[in-house]
């Protein structure tokens, strides 16, 4: 039986972004199901596009997301390859497949205008495919050629994995360009060359190559060579149905890792087009590898839906060792950058409030900063955010001063639900509102923020908490008074 062999092929025409990565990951679990191998390949033929920096932070995502290839150390290049993409174009040539083209990019441009007006498919219209032999040398001494593959006629059936049957009538395909005048190859050409080469069994590719896949299978017939079998996945889609693209937030997969769990990452992306078939949303990696089925991938587009992937990140950051986390070193890096504060012990306090807090993992520092703020730095407020509906200034301090008295009796290790008892316990059937709200203002000085439980829990930890809960109470009191 034939090993399975994929490969990762993308192009650094840009960074690798999520829908990148979710490529790359559903060719590592398909390899590692099947115990085959993982392949890079960098195609690079579009020199012009060519974006500096891109190659490096391909692998180095790729190494950070675990997706290592196992030719990482003899990566393949396509520009390194132009001579084997030469040769095989004109071997095409010379078996009739492939023909040279001399048209201008005015002609070309003027001719799709002209289609397009006329409500007809954008393709060549064979202008230079019966050209003499003295016609072609005369048109060569002026310019380069670029060379196009010849379209027989017929029908091309992909048999895909996902999609099932796509039967394409080759009246519709375009004589696509093989070889550029400047050598280079195209996409088409260069990656049949390569996969045939490397002996590529499986192509595991986006949805969008779907339309280009049966030029692809008549270049292997052309050739004579065994087509692997082909994957198209589904696209990522915004909620709004628009695709996902390069320009979409976080649009570099390794500003991904700043903000979340590298596993919730991995997890999520996996559930972007692969359905398990059960109830279960929380996959380690070695599971994946174990329930990966490309039979299980759905044809349906795949929905982001942050709101989803802040809750499985969450999942994650619960499961680990909470300040050994990304949510962890992000919230010590803004609080320290912010407020100079590096004590580990406010650090581990107020972690797990912040997190049971956070909906939104992206606007971390801007929920600290509305919400924790005052755990840093004294707040500032005006009076009148210690008032609850009508209350009286006296009636207030005499509210502030009943919970001063109840705090002054808390222990360091009072529970959040204890210190709820407590407050409950003193309230009875009286306005809840009227306690907690002058009690959680006149601790916070903001009027969104943890509830005044959870801000007594905090501070009651914390070295010189109790001291802290009597000065801020007392000063609002003085607000008053």
């Amino acid at each position: 039986m034939t090993q399975v062999r994929v490969r990762f092929a993308p192009s650094p025409t840009g960074f690798l972004h999520v829908g990148g990565v979710r490529t790359a990951l559903f060719d590592f679990l398909f390899a590692r199901k099947h115990k085959g191998e993982f392949l890079l390949r960098i195609e690079d033929t579009d020199q012009t596009r060519y974006v500096e920096g891109a190659v490096d932070q391909i692998k180095q995502a790729l190494e950070r997301y675990g997706l290592v290839p196992d030719n990482f150390d003899a990566i393949i290049f396509q520009s390194q390859r132009l001579a084997r993409y030469q040769e095989i174009a004109g071997k095409l040539m010379s078996e009739g497949h492939a023909y040279e083209c001399f048209c201008s990019p005015e002609r070309l441009d003027k001719l799709r205008k002209l289609q397009t007006e006329n409500k007809q498919p954008p393709k060549y219209d064979r202008h230079c495919l019966n050209l003499s032999d003295e016609e072609k040398e005369k048109l060569r001494a002026k310019s380069k050629p670029v060379i196009r593959m010849k379209i027989p006629a017929g029908e091309t059936v992909l048999e895909d994995l996902i999609y099932g049957k796509i039967s394409t009538r080759n009246e519709f395909l375009d004589d696509q360009v093989l070889l550029k005048s400047d050598g280079y190859p195209t996409y088409h050409s260069a990656n049949v060359v390569d996969d045939h080469d490397t002996g590529i069994t499986h192509v595991i590719r986006g949805e969008e190559w779907v339309p280009s896949t049966p030029k692809h299978l008549l270049l292997y017939q052309m050739l004579g060579w065994t087509a692997p079998q082909f994957a198209h996945l589904p696209l990522i889609t915004k909620p709004d149905h628009k695709k996902l693209s390069k320009r979409d937030q976080a649009s570099d997969a390794l500003l991904y890792l700043d903000f979340f769990e590298v596993e919730a990452i991995i997890n999520y992306i996996a559930l972007l087009g692969w359905n398990p078939k059960t109830e279960q949303e929380i996959f380690s990696f070695d599971e994946l590898v174990d329930q990966f089925d490309l039979a299980k991938v759905n044809r349906a587009n795949a929905i982001f839906d942050i709101k989803k992937f802040n809750w499985l990140n969450k999942q994650w950051i619960q499961r680990k060792k909470l300040t050994d986390t990304t949510f962890y070193g992000r919230l010590k890096k803004i609080v320290q950058m912010k407020w100079g504060i590096e004590d580990e012990k406010i650090l581990q306090s107020i972690a797990p409030l912040v997190l049971s807090r956070v909906e939104d993992f992206w606007a971390l520092d801007q929920l600290i900063e509305n919400e924790f703020s005052f755990f840093f730095a004294v707040p500032e407020y005006e009076k009148e955010l210690l008032r609850w509906k009508k209350m009286s200034d006296d009636e207030i301090i005499k509210s502030l001063t009943s919970s001063l008295e109840i705090t002054r009796n808390l222990k360091p290790d009072t529970s959040t639900d204890e210190i709820q008892k407590i407050f409950f316990d003193h309230i009875g059937k009286n306005d809840k509102g009227s306690v907690l709200w002058p009690l959680r203002a006149a601790l916070s000085g903001l009027r969104a923020s943890p509830s005044p439980f959870e801000i007594l829990n905090v501070f009651l930890r914390l070295p010189n908490g109790a001291g802290t809960i009597t000065v801020r109470i007392s000063a609002a009191i003085d607000k008053l008074s």
